[in-house]
Order: C-alpha cells, then sequence, then structure tokens
C-alpha cells in the first residue's frame, strides 16, 4: 500500500517511518553505500539500516521528523545502546564483517530534505 487509507495516527506515523527508511536506504546507495540489511531486528533491538561502504560497517537510525534538532533529539540513550548490542549481535552471527571499522550514524528525513550524521554516536557516549 502506498499511503495508508485510514487515517489512524499509528499507522500514519508507522508509513512514515518506512517511507523514511526507504528514502535513507536510496539516499546511502546514491552515495556508494551497499545497503546489507534493513530493518534488522534482535532481541536487543532493531537497526534501521547496516550497510558498508569501504571497510566501514555502518548502522544508521532513521527519523522522521520536522525538523533535523527534533530527529536528532529523539534519540534517547537506551535507545542508542540497544542500537550498539543489536551492532553486536550482526556481528556475532555475520563473522566476515567482523574485521571492519564500525559506525553509527542517523539520517534525518524532514520535509524536502535529508541529512547524514556519521559518526552520531559511540559507546563513551552511552555508558
Amino acid at each position: 500500500m502506498l499511503f495508508p487509507l485510514k487515517k489512524n495516527p499509528k499507522q500514519l506515523s508507522e508509513w512514515r517511518g518506512r517511507f523514511a527508511e526507504t528514502l535513507g536506504a536510496l539516499y546511502l546507495q546514491l552515495l556508494g553505500y551497499r545497503i546489507l540489511k534493513r530493518r534488522y531486528k534482535t532481541s536487543f533491538g532493531e537497526i534501521d539500516i547496516v550497510a558498508l561502504k569501504g571497510k566501514t560497517l555502518v548502522a544508521i537510525e532513521v527519523k522522521s521528523r520536522p525538523d533535523y534538532a527534533q530527529g536528532l533529539e529523539s534519540i534517547l540513550r537506551n535507545q542508542k545502546k540497544r542500537i550498539m548490542k543489536a551492532l553486536e549481535f550482526f556481528l556475532m552471527k555475520e563473522h566476515k564483517y567482523s574485521h571492519m571499522q564500525l559506525r553509527l550514524d542517523v539520517i534525518c528525513v524532514y520535509p524536502f530534505r535529508i541529512r547524514h550524521l556519521k559518526n552520531a554516536w559511540n559507546e563513551n557516549d552511552v555508558s
């Protein structure tokens, strides 16, 4: 379904999130990233996009908000921890990527803009 027929706020929010993730994945591909996983779910948490660029494995959180600042502010400390744990789990399952450099990024999708923040946080920010 291209656009949810019902105007249920939860459905609209889900649709916006999926649409933002699709835009984010397309944007990354245009920049030369190879998308490995989308909506990678583990018992620890979910990673919106797992991508590869050169020798760097990147976990990307995608946020759709009215502006860039709100997108960044919406990523809370415990969510960052869950994403990091999910990335560790990914590496345990996918040994071929274990030698790669790791990076945690954010893509904010807001009206008529996409903004990519590389190295948005690291483990020192959440410990």
